[in-house]
């Protein structure tokens, strides 16, 4: 989870940065959408809408606290339901093929 706190997570508009991707596409809704989104924290977290069931986890536990970025990354209860969601959506599983 500090990799979302710092913006490095393994998601392909940082992993473009740094040259490790050819590209810094969603592939989620790439695929899905059709739709060329850039990965980033922000994205993967509170706007893709791949997740959007997944992301319900957060609402219906953190209310109002679930779209507050800060909230979810530095609170205690914050950080045990992000992992949740993290875990769910499998997307920073670096096992996974992307």
């Amino acid at each position: 989870l500090i990799h979302l706190q710092t913006g490095h997570a393994p998601l392909s508009g940082y992993l473009n940065h740094i040259g490790k991707t050819p590209l810094d596409r969603c592939p989620t809704c790439w695929k899905h959408l059709c739709e060329h989104i850039q990965e980033m924290v922000q994205h993967y977290m509170l706007d893709c809408p791949v997740y959007a069931r997944e992301r319900s986890i957060l609402d219906c536990k953190l209310g109002h606290n679930a779209r507050n970025f800060k909230y979810l990354v530095s609170s205690k209860k914050g950080i045990k339901v992000l992992s949740i969601y993290v875990a769910h959506t499998k997307q920073l599983d670096l096992t996974s093929q992307r």
